[in-house]
C-alpha cells in the first residue's frame, strides 16, 4: 500500500506524537513505524526477560523468537492505535501515555496467547503476594533501546522474583540434561526443542535427525522418536521438582520459526474472514511481499544463474537488477549469463583498493603548457562564434550558437584539467609524482576468472547506490567478455577502458528500453564517464568512452555493436608497440584529448578494424605526405618522407649527445637513452639506434608531442627552429 499524499507530511512530523503515529499507520510502510516497533519489541523483551536480537533486514531472516516479538509488537501497536483517539488527552505526554498503553496491551496479548508460562507459579498454592498470579498487574521494565532508561514505577522486587523463578526452572532442566547419557543428550540438544539449551544450536540444523541417523547408524525416524521421548522425560522430571511443564511451551514456539509467506497466503485466500488487525497487517506488508515475491520469481528463473559470492550484501532491489543484467540478451553473441560456468561474481565488503602509477613532473608541465595553448585557441573560436551583433534567426547563426555551447563545455573541461595539474605540481615538488585512483571493481583473470565489486566504496544506507553498483558491474562484465572472446587479457589499457565504458553505456541504454529502472542507471553512467575526462592520469582514458558512446554512430561506417564484438575478439592480440597503439597511449595519457577527439576516434577504428577500415585507407592515401617539418634559422626546411624520419633527423642534427644530456622523459624512460637504459623503456622495440654513439632515440609519438620535443630542443640550444605540423 502506498499513500503518497500522507507520506511526505509524515516525514516532517516528530515521532511519538499522535499526528506522526496516524501518518505512519496510514502511510502503509513499516519503515515509518520503525520507532514504534522498536519500542514495542523492547517492552516485550523486558516482560519476557530475554533479548531477541537486532531487527533483520528481511522478513525471511526472522528467527522464531524475533518473529513472535515482531508479531505481538505489531498487533499491540495496531490495537492501541484503534483506541487511542478516544482515550488520549492532548494535554498529556503522548509518548508516556502511548508506552504505558503499549505495555498493557502486550501483556494482554501474552496472557491471551498462553505466553505466561515463563511467569507461572511453581505450585498450585495461591498467594496474594505472588507476582505470578496476575501478570497483567506486573509492572514491566521500560524499553531496552537507545535510551536504556527504565520507568519510575518499576517494582524491583517483583521483577527479581520473576527472573529468579525463570532461572531456577532453567537450571533444573539443564541439570537433568547434563546427567543424560551421551547419545540421548546429543539427540535432545539437536532437536527443535533442545536447541534452546544447546551451546551450539546450529551444529546440526533442521536436518538434525538425518545427520544423527548417519552418526548412530539408525534411521531419522528413530532419532525423531527418541527426541520426543527425551523431551517428555525432561518435562516430567522438571514437573516433579515443582515446576509446571507448560513453562517451556514458549521455548518451543521460539524454536519453531514462523512461515510468514505461508501465513499471509492463507490470509489472502480468506480475506473475508480477516480480523481488523489482520487486514492492517496485510496492508502494511503488501509492498514488501510483492517485492519479495518478484525477487523469488526472478531468482527461480535464474536457478541456473552465475555464482555470486556474498549475494546477501545486496539489497532486494539490487539483486533484482543484477539478475536482470545477467539474463539480458544484448547481442546475438553477448549474454553475460552464458559465462556462468566459467565466471564467478564476488561482492566484497572491503574498501576499494588504490592503483598508483608514476609520472614525470616534466610530463605534467608539458601537459600544462599544452592545455594553456588549447584554452587560448578554444577561447578565440568561442568569441568568434558569439560575435553576432543582431538577434535575427538564421541557420548559420543557430549553428554558431550550438558551436559556442560546445566550446563552453570544452573550456570547462580544460579549466578543470589545468587546475588539477597545477594542484598536483604544487603539492608534489618531486621529479616523479604518484597518480592514484580507486578501483571500485575489477576483473581478475587468474587463477580463475571472476568479477569483483568492492561494496566498501559505497554508503550502505545510500538509496542511490544501486546506480553505480550496476554500472560498475556491467563495466567489469565486459572486461570478462573481452577476455573470453579474445582468448587472453587486454593488451592496451588506453584502448580497452574507453571501449568497455562505451560497451557498458550501450548495454545500459539497450536494457533501459526493455526493463524498468535502468533509464536512471544509464544516465548516471553517462554523467560519471564524462566526469572522468576531467581527471589526470589513467582515469582520463575512461572519459573517452563517453565520446565513443555519443559519436560512433555518426562518425563510423561500422555499427556500434560491430565495434563491441570486433574489439572483443581482437582485444588481447593488439600490438602495443606499433605506431597506432603508441599514438593512442600518447593521446589518452595523462590527459584527455579535448582538442583532437575525432582523430583519436579514427585511430580507434583503424586499430580495431585494421586495413579494411575507412580510417586506415585515409592513412594509406596520405602516407607519402609529410605533416611534420622543421624550418631552420636560415629558412631551409628539414622534411622527410615520414614524420618519424623528420623527428629522428632533427635530433641528430641538434646533436644526439646534447639531447641525451637533456634527459627528456618519455614512456617511462628518456627520449634519448644509452644501451643500459634501453630495457627500462616500455617501447624499446620501436626506437632508432645510432651506432656511432651507441644511443637510442624513441621515435614514435603523436605529431603534437614530436613538435613539443623539437621546440624544447631548439629553445635549449638556441637553434631558432620553427616547427610546424600541417
Amino acid at each position: 500500500m502506498s499513500n503518497s499524499a500522507t507520506e511526505p507530511n509524515a516525514n516532517k512530523l516528530r515521532p511519538f506524537t499522535l499526528e506522526h503515529l496516524n501518518a505512519a499507520i496510514l502511510s502503509g510502510r513499516e519503515q515509518m513505524l520503525a520507532c514504534y516497533l522498536d519500542e514495542a519489541i523492547g517492552i516485550y523483551c523486558n516482560i519476557r526477560g530475554k533479548s531477541v536480537g537486532p531487527r533483520p533486514e528481511r522478513m525471511s531472516d526472522y528467527s522464531g523468537s524475533y518473529g513472535e516479538a515482531h508479531y505481538i509488537a505489531y498487533n499491540a501497536i495496531y490495537e492501541v492505535w484503534t483506541k487511542i483517539g478516544k482515550s488520549f488527552d492532548p494535554s498529556r505526554d503522548f509518548k508516556k501515555y502511548f508506552t504505558k498503553a503499549l505495555r498493557n496491551k502486550i501483556i494482554d496479548l501474552l496472557v491471551s496467547g498462553g505466553r505466561t508460562d515463563l511467569l507461572s507459579q511453581p505450585s498450585k498454592s495461591k498467594s496474594k503476594d505472588d507476582a505470578f498470579n496476575k501478570l497483567s498487574k506486573v509492572d514491566a521494565d521500560g524499553y531496552w533501546g537507545d535510551s536504556g532508561s527504565e520507568p519510575d514505577n518499576v517494582d524491583p522486587d517483583k521483577q527479581e522474583k520473576i527472573r529468579k523463578f525463570m532461572s531456577d526452572e532453567l537450571d533444573a532442566l539443564l541439570k537433568y540434561i547434563d546427567e543424560l547419557p551421551e547419545k540421548e543428550r546429543t539427540v535432545f540438544l539437536a532437536s527443535d526443542f533442545g536447541r534452546a539449551f544447546s551451546s551450539n544450536p546450529d551444529k546440526y540444523g533442521r536436518d538434525y535427525a538425518e545427520a544423527l541417523a548417519e552418526k548412530y547408524h539408525t534411521s531419522a525416524r528413530y532419532i525423531r522418536k527418541m527426541a520426543a521421548v527425551e523431551k517428555k522425560k525432561a518435562l516430567d522430571a522438571v514437573q516433579k521438582q515443582g515446576f509446571n511443564k507448560q513453562t517451556f511451551t514458549a521455548i518451543e514456539f521460539i524454536q519453531a520459526k514462523p512461515n510468514y509467506t505461508e501465513t499471509y497466503d492463507k490470509v489472502i485466500e480468506a480475506t473475508e474472514k480477516l480480523t481488523p488487525f489482520e487486514q492492517f497487517l496485510l496492508l502494511m506488508h503488501i509492498e514488501d511481499l510483492k517485492e519479495e515475491r518478484a525477487q523469488s520469481i526472478i531468482q527461480k528463473s535464474f536457478s541456473d544463474s552465475m555464482e555470486i559470492i556474498h549475494k546477501d550484501l545486496l539489497t532486494n532491489k539490487e539483486q533484482c537488477l543484477v539478475n536482470e543484467v545477467l539474463g539480458f540478451m544484448f547481442t546475438e553473441s553477448i549474454c553475460f549469463q552464458d559465462y556462468r560456468d566459467v565466471l564467478v561474481m564476488e561482492l566484497s565488503p572491503k574498501a576499494p583498493p588504490t592503483r598508483t602509477k608514476e609520472i614525470y613532473r616534466s610530463d605534467l608541465e608539458d601537459e600544462l603548457k599544452r592545455l594553456i595553448a588549447i584554452e587560448e585557441s578554444i577561447r578565440k573560436e568561442h568569441l568568434e562564434a558569439l560575435g553576432q551583433s543582431d538577434y535575427c534567426f538564421s541557420f548559420e547563426k543557430e549553428a554558431k550558437r550550438k558551436r559556442a555551447q560546445e566550446l563552453e563545455e570544452k573550456l570547462g573541461i580544460v579549466w578543470q584539467m589545468t587546475f588539477a595539474i597545477q594542484k598536483l605540481l604544487e603539492e608534489n615538488p618531486e621529479s616523479i609524482i604518484d597518480l592514484s585512483m580507486n578501483v571500485l571493481g575489477e576483473f581478475v583473470p587468474s587463477p580463475s576468472p571472476k568479477v569483483v565489486l568492492y561494496l566498501g566504496g559505497y554508503e550502505s544506507d545510500d538509496p542511490e547506490r544501486y546506480k553505480p553498483i550496476v554500472s560498475t558491474l556491467v563495466h567489469e562484465l565486459f572486461h570478462a567478455v573481452n577476455f573470453f572472446k579474445g582468448e587472453g587479457n587486454r593488451s592496451l589499457r588506453e584502448l580497452d577502458e574507453p571501449m568497455v565504458e562505451f560497451a557498458a553505456g550501450l548495454f545500459l541504454n539497450a536494457i533501459s528500453k526493455a526493463k524498468e529502472g535502468f533509464d536512471v542507471i544509464y544516465e548516471k553512467h553517462r554523467s560519471v564517464v564524462a566526469d572522468k575526462a576531467r581527471g589526470i592520469g589513467e582515469i582520463a582514458c575512461y572519459g573517452f568512452g563517453r565520446y565513443l558512446l555519443d559519436n560512433i554512430a555518426a562518425q563510423s561506417s561500422y555499427s556500434e555493436k560491430e565495434w563491441i564484438e570486433t574489439y572483443a575478439k581482437r582485444s588481447a592480440s593488439i600490438d602495443t608497440n606499433n605506431l597506432d597503439s603508441l599514438c593512442i597511449t600518447d593521446n589518452l595519457y595523462p590527459c584527455y584529448p579535448i582538442d583532437d577527439e575525432q582523430r583519436v576516434l579514427q585511430e580507434f577504428e583503424r586499430i580495431i578494424f585494421g586495413n579494411s577500415s575507412p580510417a586506415s585507407r585515409e592513412v594509406k592515401e596520405s602516407e607519402s605526405q609529410s605533416h611534420l617539418k622543421v624550418i631552420r634559422n636560415d629558412g631551409s626546411v628539414l622534411e622527410m618522407d615520414t614524420d618519424e624520419a623528420t623527428f629522428v633527423l632533427a635530433i641528430l642534427e641538434a646533436g644526439i649527445i646534447r639531447v641525451y644530456g637533456l634527459k627528456l622523459p618519455a614512456y617511462g624512460g628518456f627520449l634519448v637513452h644509452d644501451i643500459y637504459d634501453a630495457g627500462k623503456s616500455k617501447f624499446a622495440a620501436v626506437q632508432y639506434y645510432e651506432p656511432i654513439t651507441g644511443l637510442y632515440i624513441q621515435q614514435h609519438f603523436a605529431p603534437e608531442r614530436q613538435m613539443r620535443y623539437l621546440e624544447h630542443i631548439s629553445e635549449s640550444f638556441g637553434l631558432g627552429w620553427t616547427v610546424e605540423y600541417k
